[in-house]
This record gives structure tokens, C-alpha cells and sequence, in this order.
């Protein structure tokens, strides 16, 4: 080789799955779950006492990690995919979870719970959070509470889809997302409802700073604008958690989020998150890390309203908290680990299956035109050239004669 130092350069991981940012969303979401029931357990009267220290109301904010997390890998994945193939893997990522913990959450409801903490067990919502439409339509229309959430992640997942449509390049993302950050801010100043929902001024701040990130760890040549997009994001994001910190504390809620800790959120959020990417995990945990961090959407929808049961149970039996809390872990983690394994896969085969052969079936009779927007790849990716060798790092070869067998002999 060529004498002379040679300068590392750190990498993002070059397979499809960064297994850092999974062992992220399992430290999250088990965090999520253990501040629902820690929190909960007393506010919904199951246990007396003080709710824990100041410090665990921020755990409400791992949700918003996963908002991150979400425009992170939205961003990665969207430039390989065409439209149609894009909501495809979305609509077989999303349903078939749903479908499980709905149903078994519904069943919890009407069978064991003696009382309900704001599950709605009736059919319209079990129907409305299994088909998944209305639940983008409204925050409200889910089967328990934590369903919120995916109200802002399928608006995310139809704005995205809205860019591949007719944007075709990196750099148009950049500055989508600049205009998106843009309007998120005036909806938020103005206070316009209408504006909020149409921008998804909820969660777009942290939506964007996923992307930014996106940007800065794997698309160099944007990496200084990216890092000033950033700002508005941050400043979106900690607008969004204040506002809804404000409106839970006049709804009785006795948290307070001032200006500074909100700052210190959101930056902890993308410091985090953006260390993660290039954290190497071994290569022996990564099937238990994909595991994992597939598990953590299918807890987050089962953990709420079933482990408050199981945790109701536990007290009536004279149980401690911190021990109805990890009895409720123990059962309801299993529960989500079974259905991100077999549950999922298994549906999922035959619905995408469904989805394929109606897509193929509608692709023949659409105008070339709208064929060409839904179907072609977000963006083209260009056949390397071939580099020519340094002269200096070739080794002199010899002639083929020279190699050949002495004939004489």
C-alpha cells in the first residue's frame, strides 16, 4: 500500500438495521411501561401514596424518542421504495399488531376488569383501531389510551408517502422539512387547530429531527444544512411538549415543564439517539435485538389498560407495588415477544400477499403517468464507476509464460 497515515472515518452500520437504535427502543419502551404503571397505579387509586419522584414524569417523553426514532428510519427506508411498495410495508408493519392487542385488550375489558380507566371496550372502538383508518382520522378513536400515538405516526407515514409522490430527491426532503418546520411554528403560534392537525404540529418537530438526523449520520454533503434545520425542529418540538404539558396540568395534571427542561429533552433525545447509530452491538445479539426492538410496538399497545388489571389483581391480593409492577412486566413482555414472533409474521405473510396481488391487479389500467409517480423508486441510485488502481499499489506482474509448466521436464 501507498506509505502515509490512513484517517478513520466512523460509519453508520452498513446493514439495513442500525441494532443500536433496537437496544434504544427496548431501554424506551420498557421505560415507558414501568412509569405508565408506577405513575398510574396510584393515580388510578389501586395503590395510596406518592407517585414517585419528579423524575419519573419525564419518562412521558420516551414517547416522544420514538417520534425521533421514527423520522430517522422513515428517512433511511423511503428513498429505496416506490409509493405503492412504501405503504405496503407499512400497512403489514402496523396491522397485524393492532389487530392482536386490540382484541386482547377487549377482552380484558369485558371479562376480567372490574373497572374500565379510560378503555373504551365497546365494538365501534375495537373495530375502529383493528382497520387502522380512523384511527388517522382521530387521536380518540383507539381502544385504549396509549393509542394517541399512532394517530401522529400514520399522519407521518401519509406525509412521507405524499412526498414520494412527487419529490425524487434527498435535497427536496431537506427542504420539505424546512417548510414543514415552518409551518408547524405558525400553527403553533397562532394556535390554529385546523393548521396543527394539517402540519402535525403534536409530534413534527421531533418527526424532523429524526430526518435531520438522518441527514447528519449518513447524507454528508447535507450535513451543515441539515444541522440548521435542526433548529427549528428542536424549537418545534420542546413548543409541542410544552403546550401539552400545559394543557394536561389544567386538565389536573400536577406536572410542571418549564422552558429549560424542555430544551434539555429534546437535546438529550437527539444527542442519544444520534450516538446510537454508530454504537456496534455483537453480532451474536443481533437476532435477540431485532427481536426485541419488533417487540416494543406490540408492548406499547397491550401494556396500558391489561397491566393496570394485572396490577389491580396483584393488590387485592396484598401485594407491594413494586411487586405488582414487575408481576405485570413479567406477564404482559412475554405476551408481546409471542405476538412480534409468530403473530405478526403470520399475518402479515397473507396480508401482504392480499396487498400484492391488489396492486398488481390495479397496475395494468392506471394512466403511465400516475403509474410512474406510484410505482417507480424514490430515488434512482446510480451504478458506481469503476475506480482505476493507484499505479503506486499495483504489483508488478509477471508474464504468462513464466507461470506456465517447464515442458522439458
Amino acid at each position: 500500500m501507498a506509505s502515509g497515515a490512513v484517517k478513520k472515518v466512523r460509519k453508520v452500520p452498513a446493514d439495513n438495521r442500525m441494532h443500536g437504535l433496537d437496544f434504544l427502543r427496548i431501554i424506551f419502551a420498557l421505560l415507558i411501561v414501568f412509569g405508565h404503571y408506577r405513575v398510574g397505579a396510584v393515580d388510578n387509586g389501586v395503590f395510596e401514596g406518592d407517585p414517585g419522584p419528579r423524575v419519573y414524569n419525564f419518562i412521558r417523553f420516551a414517547v416522544e424518542m420514538f417520534f425521533v426514532l421514527s423520522g430517522l428510519l422513515i428517512a433511511k427506508s423511503v428513498k429505496d421504495r416506490s409509493y405503492v411498495n412504501y405503504m405496503i410495508a407499512r400497512i403489514v408493519r402496523i396491522t397485524p399488531a393492532l389487530l392482536f392487542c386490540a382484541t386482547i385488550t377487549f377482552a380484558v375489558a369485558v371479562i376480567l376488569a372490574d373497572t374500565k380507566w379510560g378503555v373504551r371496550a365497546d365494538w365501534q372502538h375495537w373495530l375502529a383501531s383493528v382497520t387502522v383508518l380512523p384511527l388517522l382520522v382521530n387521536d380518540t378513536w383507539g381502544i385504549d389510551w396509549p393509542y394517541w400515538s399512532l394517530t401522529y405516526e400514520f399522519r407521518f407515514y401519509f406525509l412521507a408517502g405524499f412526498y414520494m409522490i412527487f419529490f425524487k430527491s434527498e435535497r427536496a426532503l431537506l427542504i420539505a422539512t424546512a417548510v414543514w418546520m415552518a409551518a408547524s411554528f405558525f400553527a403553533l403560534v397562532i394556535d390554529n387547530v385546523a393548521l396543527q392537525t394539517l402540519t402535525v404540529s403534536r409530534a413534527s418537530g421531533c418527526f424532523a429531527m429524526g430526518i435531520m438526523l438522518h441527514f447528519i449520520t449518513s447524507v454528508p454533503r447535507y450535513r451543515m444544512q441539515a444541522l440548521i434545520v435542526m433548529i427549528p425542529s428542536l424549537i418545534v418540538a420542546q413548543m409541542s411538549m410544552m403546550r401539552e404539558a400545559g394543557i394536561r396540568h389544567i386538565n389536573g395534571d400536577d406536572f410542571i415543564l418549564y422552558w429549560p427542561e424542555a430544551i434539555g429533552a429534546t437535546l438529550f433525545m437527539v444527542i442519544v439517539i444520534g450516538a446510537f447509530v454508530y454504537v456496534p452491538m455483537p453480532k451474536r445479539a443481533d437476532k435477540a435485538l431485532q427481536l426485541g426492538g419488533m417487540m416494543t410496538y406490540p408492548l406499547y399497545l397491550l401494556h396500558m389498560f391489561v397491566g393496570w388489571v394485572i396490577i389491580a389483581k396483584c393488590a387485592a391480593h396484598g401485594m407491594r407495588i413494586d411487586l405488582a409492577i414487575l408481576t405485570a412486566m413479567i406477564v404482559i413482555v412475554p405476551i408481546a415477544v409471542v405476538i412480534s414472533a409468530w403473530g405478526e409474521p403470520f399475518v402479515g405473510k397473507y396480508l401482504k400477499a392480499a396487498l400484492k396481488s391488489s396492486t398488481n391487479a390495479i397496475e395494468p389500467h392506471l394512466p403511465k403517468a400516475l403509474w410512474k409517480l406510484l410505482y417507480t423508486p424514490q430515488v434512482k441510485r446510480r451504478t458506481p464507476q469503476p475506480v482505476a488502481p493507484s499505479t503506486a499499489d499495483v504489483q508488478p506482474v509477471l508474464p504468462v509464460q513464466a507461470l506456465a509448466p517447464d515442458a522439458s521436464r
